[in-house]
């Protein structure tokens, strides 16, 4: 079965590729779990061929998510169906290099995001926005 078939299959409401899209939305959700309880972060956005099983999927991670991490590190993390296009990689690529290389972020200068408000730990030293001359 090819994957546009599974899906056709999972919208039709086929009880054998619907479980199938549960199990695999539980496995991402313990995964999910395990960043949000080390890394402490506020927002997900899963992208990739298994999401466009949509809801059905969404709905299995986000549950295995609530229910294998800390209440008060998974309630408020957002875990959404995102698209990068064919620019994926290179998106990707990009923010490793922001991140690791230069020390940039994406939060506003003298603004702590919700995760590092929550932790107590304050925003990192560099910030793209400063960079840019935001």
């Amino acid at each position: 079965m090819t994957l546009e078939g599974a899906v056709a299959a999972a919208r039709a409401g086929d009880p054998a590729v619907l479980r199938v899209v549960r199990d695999s939305g539980e496995a991402v959700g313990v995964a999910v779990a395990w960043l949000v309880a080390t890394l402490n972060v506020e927002r997900l956005v899963l992208v990739g061929s298994v999401a466009e099983f949509g809801d059905p999927w969404l709905a299995a991670v986000r549950d295995t998510m609530r229910l294998s991490a800390l209440p008060l590190l998974a309630d408020p993390t957002v875990v959404e169906i995102g698209s990068l296009g064919e620019n994926g990689v290179v998106l990707g690529a990009s923010a490793l290099l922001m991140t690791r290389e230069l020390g940039l972020s994406l939060s506003t200068p003298g603004q702590d995001s919700p995760a590092e408000a929550r932790s107590g730990h304050p925003a990192s030293s560099g910030n793209l926005a400063a960079a840019a001359g935001a």
